[in-house]
């Protein structure tokens, strides 16, 4: 189960860095539209970059025993 874990977290923090790569191409209009409509839903919004970062920190700390005892709750 471990290694599952691993693998998913893994991915997904690799999918997060290739999202950051490619919304360096996406236009400043879209990425306008894209946190307008985040905010007026009342999510914060972060530049892909900087939440590419953070999920990556992030990620280092997570570990299965945590992901298991928030899913038992």
């Amino acid at each position: 189960m471990k290694l599952v874990f691993t693998i998913h977290k893994d991915a997904i923090v690799k999918d997060s860095t290739i999202l950051a790569r490619v919304l360096d191409n996406t236009s400043s209009h879209d990425a306008v539209k894209f946190i307008m409509y985040n905010d007026t839903l009342g999510h914060t919004t972060m530049e892909q970059r900087e939440a590419d970062e953070s999920l990556a920190a992030v990620a280092t700390t997570i570990t299965l025993e945590e992901v298991t005892s928030k899913r038992a709750k």
